[in-house]
């Protein structure tokens, strides 16, 4: 489409994620959801990035509300490029001290996109792309690992009444939607405990995901993605 909707969002982009926001602001409030939805619609994931590089899962950017499951996916390819970069070359006990930056990442990507609109229907949707997405599941389990609450949340049978929109949604949404990847995860979560003690075994997981991370970084990106991680 590129018409002067999204022109203006992307000059705006020049002066920053905040004056791209307003412009978003703007259309919501002016024209309606549905115009701004056929604007996010046209965004690259590059500059999806950049709109969503200074929210969280509190205040999350207008955008993630209305991306696609395709620009979900390619925004979060993306950003498996820089955590790889970053994080991949990490010995586990580095990555030990490091895990809640990341985790805090995955947690303000990964919710606003899924949650932030607060409809069934796309939340539906959204959630079955992060789980059909190979890694999708194994994320899931990364952004937890070792929390507090975790072990609640992931191993004890029953209703946890997990915080709506955060990584324990994650969670309580994979069991629900997706029970067998839930169970493998438990497995894989379970074999790593067995072998190690409880420190140890999340520190081994956590390294065990960010090293398959690798697998998925996208073909056109090398090593100057590393700027897409925020600290």
């Amino acid at each position: 489409m590129n018409d002067e909707r999204t022109l203006a969002v992307r000059a705006a982009l020049n002066e920053g994620a905040g004056a791209a926001e307003k412009q978003l602001a703007l259309i919501a409030g002016s024209q309606g959801d549905d115009q701004l939805a056929l604007v996010v619609a046209e965004l690259s994931a590059p500059e999806i990035i950049t709109l969503v590089g200074e929210s969280d899962m509190t205040k999350s950017s207008l955008v993630s509300a209305f991306v696609t499951p395709e620009q979900f996916i390619a925004v979060l390819t993306r950003k498996l490029d820089a955590w790889s970069s970053y994080y991949g070359p990490m010995s586990r006990g580095e990555l030990a001290n490091s895990l809640l930056g990341l985790q805090d990442q995955l947690e303000d990507l990964l919710c606003p996109m899924i949650f932030a609109a607060e409809i069934p229907e796309r939340e539906k949707t959204m959630f079955a792309a992060l789980i059909d997405f190979k890694i999708g599941p194994d994320l899931i389990l990364l952004a937890g690992l070792g929390r507090k609450d975790f072990d609640e949340v992931f191993l004890l049978k029953g209703n946890f009444p997990a915080f709506a929109g955060t990584w324990q949604s994650l969670f309580t949404g994979l069991q629900l939607r997706a029970p067998g990847e839930h169970k493998a995860l438990r497995a894989f979560y379970t074999q790593h405990v067995i072998n190690d003690d409880h420190e140890r075994a999340i520190a081994a997981c956590a390294h065990d995901i960010v090293q398959s991370m690798s697998e998925f970084r996208s073909p056109d990106q090398g090593p100057d993605t590393v700027e897409f991680v925020s600290f």
